[in-house]
């Protein structure tokens, strides 16, 4: 019950932001809205805060003779270098994550993404790719600054075969049929 009480306290701390969210992104979409000078301004705005894919560098830190190091640090960068660029059907490339996480920061105030990291068992292929979170299915513990944040929580939705894989207490599981709830499965 704690964790059900403590996404609660974290709901309600930011019903407003989350309707407010929800207020400014119907603007945006033009619901409403004559002429849509929110709309402008943020497709001016985008570009100035993300335009390119950054480019990694990874490099020693001290610049000694050191040829295991330098053959690690490059290795280290293509291997980023190629996680950006490959795309993957269940995941958001690297470009337009960034961009759909700028523009949730630009307008509802908060962009979230997370980089996953996957790997079968023997460790014979691995991946790290970009996870766009929707800004209002993320909540956090009560802190006042960044490093004292004691949780972060993902709200995903599952339908009912998905459920029967998951490592959790079935009890605490609601079912919704709403089709509104299921646009983003």
């Amino acid at each position: 019950m704690k964790w059900h009480d403590e996404i609660k306290d974290a709901k309600k701390r930011e019903k407003e932001f989350r309707d407010k969210g929800k207020e400014i992104l119907e603007i945006y979409e033009g619901k409403d809205t004559p002429f849509n000078i929110l709309y402008s301004n943020t497709e001016t705005l985008l570009p100035a805060l993300f335009s390119q894919t950054p480019r990694p560098v990874i490099s020693r830190r001290f610049k000694d003779e050191d040829p295991l190091g330098k053959s690690v640090s490059e290795a280290g960068q293509r291997m980023i270098e190629y996680l950006q660029d490959t795309d993957l059907d269940e995941y958001d490339n690297f470009y337009d994550g960034l961009t759909d996480v700028t523009l949730d920061a630009l307008l509802p105030g908060r962009g979230n993404c997370a980089i996953k990291y996957e790997s079968d068992d023997e460790v014979t292929w691995e991946r790290a790719c970009v996870d766009v979170m929707s800004w209002d299915r993320v909540y956090y513990g009560y802190a006042k600054k960044w490093s004292k944040v004691p949780w972060v929580g993902y709200e995903f939705y599952f339908d009912e075969d998905e459920t029967k894989n998951l490592e959790i207490d079935h009890e605490d599981i609601v079912y919704r049929e709403n089709e509104e709830d299921k646009k983003d499965t």
